[in-house]
């Protein structure tokens, strides 16, 4: 029997530039990042203003950025769950509303990690590479001493009002930090997640903290001069 709505959580796959389904999946996403910049300007570095002149090109680079796993919420009306399990992921996102998101980005490894700084984008810092100036500017994490740490970074999270209190942005950050915690088995090392939110966003802190995420620093917010940003991580050793 089909229900009025249901929620999952789907890795958006990564396709290529020239994969049939790319452009309507990259205007689905332009289009929940431009509500979600408008439903909570507060709660991102960027605005509404910068990234509406961005392009679909600057979306479909995203998207198929190596280092930038996408997670979306997805609320299905008029599907069974059996449904749901069955669709390939491409068409539910196509096919069902967005709700929620959050990006991991990453991985770096070793000793030099490169933790978003005080100045710059973490999407581009954390998916330039090593090679790249990012490295030289002021950490607001300690780097890690241990080189079989795995570091991870969460950005652009957010879950739509309408669906604030259904616990998707409790499960959004446990299928991150448990997709961080895959790929540190994968390799062997320890994971480290981090995360920075502005100080004023109480309700978003308090959900990371249930998470695991404890505050390591606080800064003046790098986007917006006058607020305070607030630096979390979350340690954890990857099960022997």
């Amino acid at each position: 029997m089909a229900k009025g709505s249901t929620y999952r959580i789907v890795l958006i796959p990564k396709l290529t530039e020239n994969d049939s389904n790319i452009e309507a999946l990259a205007e689905k996403f332009r289009a929940f990042r431009l509500h979600s910049l408008q439903a909570a300007p507060d709660a991102f570095a960027s605005t509404y203003e910068v990234e509406s002149q961005r392009g679909l090109d600057h979306t479909i680079g995203r998207l198929i950025n190596q280092k930038a796993a996408q997670f979306v919420a997805l609320r299905s009306t008029g599907l069974d769950e059996d449904d749901t399990e069955t669709l390939k992921d491409v068409d539910l996102l196509l096919g069902c509303e967005w709700v929620g998101m959050a990006v991991l980005l990453g991985p770096e490894e070793g000793d030099e990690l490169s933790i978003p700084s005080a100045n710059l984008d973490p999407f581009v810092q954390m998916t330039a590479g090593a090679d790249t100036a990012y490295y030289n500017s002021t950490r607001l994490f300690e780097s890690s001493s241990n080189t079989k740490d795995i570091h991870f970074h969460i950005n652009g999270t957010f879950v739509s009002p309408s669906t604030r209190g259904s616990g998707l942005g409790g499960r959004l950050m446990d299928v991150a930090v448990r997709y961080g915690d895959d790929q540190a088995a994968k390799t062997g090392r320890q994971l480290r997640v981090t995360l920075s939110v502005y100080g004023h966003n109480t309700a978003a802190i308090h959900l990371y903290e249930k998470a695991g995420f404890k505050v390591v620093k606080e800064t003046d917010s790098r986007s917006k001069p006058g607020s305070l940003a607030v630096h979390m991580q979350l340690d954890r050793l990857t099960p022997s």
